[in-house]
């Protein structure tokens, strides 16, 4: 049986990086982060990072990558991690990817072709078009402006759909011209994704209790100093979930209450979104509850286990 990399995804505060914590004090695992905020410098509280015993223990890749500002996109993620997993395989540990940026996970699975880093905002309108419209009319604007990508996707499949449809809107070229002409990446893994999906009372309650335990860490300590050191035209420009709207708070133009309750609904949207994705795609294997997500992971990591013991 072909071996593949396990790939825990999940919504925000949905409890990942502690199911995979555990899971790694009894197996060898280095475990790659698919977070797009963990990949700042300097963005440690607010993005949930890993402390430094963690990464230690743990056997961390891809964090720290960038500087507040930089930009990072799923191409290159994808690069990177395709180069951490051959390095992990080398060293006779097992991979594991955990992180709830898709947009970086379907680079990694599916393949990506090399363009500027993602648009929201596309991708939140393509979203509002999706529940205003339906599926089957994205799918028929698919067919108009690329119809041989349209006749490689099933019409269901509204997860490949729409990102056909984001890359034309970002570019202004169709998925096909820039697979014939731009750099592409395909890994050379197989991967068994894991998409962990808790009640959304029970995930929500979970975001707002996170953030207020993330202020109480220091959090706001954290967004001083970023912007003592990068200015907060950099901060703000990561468009990260929590540090533009604490800048703010840091500033005094805000009270610190309303700019929490500011980033726990912007969370709990971006969690909304992040269930969109999941549900959308055929290829994971969707849970509710975190033991049900530990015990598929786990089963993954025995066979890579079973068969590092056999080359050894």
């Amino acid at each position: 049986m072909e071996l593949k990399i396990p790939i825990l995804t999940g919504p925000s505060g949905s409890g990942k990086s502690q199911i995979i914590h555990d899971l790694g004090n009894k197996i060898p695992i280095s475990i790659i982060s698919a977070d797009s905020r963990q990949v700042v410098r300097g963005f440690d509280i607010g993005s949930g990072k890993p402390s430094p015993k963690e990464r230690s223990d743990y056997d961390y890749h891809l964090l720290d990558l960038i500087d507040p500002g930089e930009k990072y996109s799923a191409y290159r993620f994808a690069q990177d991690a395709e180069s951490a997993i051959g390095s992990i395989l080398a060293r006779k540990r097992i991979p594991i990817i955990c992180g709830g940026t898709g947009l970086y996970i379907r680079a990694l699975t599916e393949g990506i072709m090399e363009i500027e880093s993602d648009n929201s905002e596309i991708r939140i309108a393509l979203e509002e078009e999706l529940r205003n419209n339906g599926p089957e009319e994205l799918f028929r604007a698919l067919k108009v402006i690329d119809p041989d990508q349209a006749e490689k996707i099933h019409p269901n499949n509204i997860v490949k759909v729409m990102r056909a449809l984001e890359i034309y809107r970002q570019t202004g070229k169709t998925k096909t011209g820039l697979a014939k002409s731009g750099d592409n990446f395909a890994s050379q893994y197989s991967f068994s994704v894991v998409g962990l999906l808790p009640a959304t009372d029970i995930l929500y309650q979970a975001i707002n209790l996170r953030v207020e335990k993330m202020l109480d860490r220091g959090w706001m300590a954290e967004i001083q100093g970023l912007i003592e050191k990068w200015g907060e035209d950099k901060i703000r420009s990561s468009k990260a979930i929590g540090y533009s709207e604490l800048v703010d708070g840091a500033k005094g133009d805000r009270e610190i209450e309303g700019v929490l309750e500011t980033i726990k609904m912007n969370t709990r949207r971006f969690a909304k979104r992040q269930k969109t994705w999941l549900r959308g795609s055929r290829d994971t294997k969707i849970v509710s509850e975190p033991s049900e997500a530990g015990v598929r992971i786990n089963q993954i990591l025995a066979r890579f286990q079973s068969k590092l013991l056999e080359s050894h």
